[in-house]
């Protein structure tokens, strides 16, 4: 699209509309504050309000660098400025954003996913039971389901989203139905009368989709599935110093918890652990559909590169590895690797979305 048909930010804005903002320095990328349009002097500043009970407004202070994100007539809109000035008036705060120099969108298709493992509860007409979203679009998502539904059959969902959005009783109907051992794959699409749904997630799937196209990079997370040991905990604070987010669990129970809740880029599991050894860990995760592509690296003494192969990890390190060593394959997987389930099968009829954002001066 040409700069001459693209509309000016003050004819996308509108006064109501949510935005996020977020600050661009590498240790906060994973801070986020929602607020809303108040109103704007075109060339000069936009008008936000938050709420007091967004704990990241500590974050937007005055001369942050930020990137602001917004959604209007099916496209993210995003810009980098800066934050010109912060108050509060009564409880509530407020701040003014630099009007920027430019800005960029892109469009939000129906069939475009996003990749999660989220917690969801699934109910039907005679059923209900708890599975996990494996992926998201605004036409519909994929849920496994320790049960299986029946074709076309209307579900209601109800999940979280990262962002903290709360989707209730999201309504659906069954296109695809995939069996696998214990578990099966739902391909569910949305009803077409749930507004509110759209609306929501429109806004979390184009944010979603623009934190990469915008310019604003999402922190690739490490778990650590290791002993007590201290070279263990330096390493998680060597990840997390160099803008990688590292959580480190010290036991096979908390690490499966903390896996199923923070959907990591990059398991590392200590080989030598007990009561059940890591490559055993790493064979049982493997075999769960939901982390059929995640990158899995075992470390410890006697680890081959044949038995971390058997045990479905896809590297080895014969002792703790540095941090550098870490993220150096980290990025290289993630340059190769599939993103996502959801290029395996498709349940739900998948649109090309190669795109690039549009600039606009």
């Amino acid at each position: 699209m040409s700069k001459e048909s693209m509309p000016s930010l003050e004819m996308l804005l509108r006064v109501g509309d949510m935005v996020l903002v977020q600050p661009v320095r590498r240790q906060d990328t994973g801070i986020r504050c929602k607020a809303h349009v108040i109103g704007w002097e075109p060339r000069e500043y936009l008008l936000l309000e938050s709420s007091p009970f967004d704990s990241n407004v500590q974050f937007i202070r005055r001369g942050t660098q930020c990137i602001t994100r917004f959604v209007s007539e099916g496209r993210v809109c995003g810009f980098h400025s800066a934050i010109l000035e912060t108050q509060r008036w009564g409880d509530k705060p407020y701040f003014r954003v630099q009007w920027p120099d430019g800005f960029e969108t892109v469009q939000i298709r129906q069939h475009e996913r996003v990749s999660m493992n989220l917690p969801c509860h699934l109910s039907g007409e005679d059923s209900e039971t708890d599975g996990y979203l494996c992926d998201l679009s605004l036409s519909g998502c994929r849920v496994i389901s320790p049960d299986a539904y029946p074709m076309n059959a209307i579900v209601r969902l109800s999940f979280t989203l990262s962002d903290g959005t709360p989707i209730s009783l999201a309504s659906g109907e069954i296109k695809n139905v995939t069996h696998t051992h214990q578990e099966c794959m739902l391909g569910i699409a949305f009803l077409e009368e749930d507004l509110y749904l759209r609306g929501e997630l429109a806004f979390y799937l184009a944010t979603a989709f623009g934190r990469q196209r915008v310019g604003v990079p999402r922190p690739k997370t490490v778990l650590l599935i290791a002993d007590s040991d201290p070279s263990h905990k330096a390493l998680a604070s060597d990840l997390h110093q160099n803008g990688y987010p590292a959580i480190l669990a010290h036991s096979i129970v908390d690490g499966l918890g903390r896996l199923r809740a923070s959907v990591p880029d990059l398991l590392l599991i200590q080989t030598n652990l007990n009561p059940m050894p890591g490559k055993e860990i790493c064979a049982m995760i493997r075999s769960d559909m939901a982390y059929q592509t995640l990158p899995i690296f075992l470390f410890g003494p006697e680890m081959t590169e044949s038995i971390a192969k058997a045990s479905g990890a896809d590297d080895h390190f014969p002792s703790l590895p540095p941090f550098e060593d870490i993220v150096n394959r980290l990025e290289r997987m993630c340059r190769t690797h599939s993103p996502s389930l959801a290029d395996e099968t498709q349940p739900i009829e998948h649109a090309a979305h190669q795109s690039s954002a549009e600039t606009v001066g």
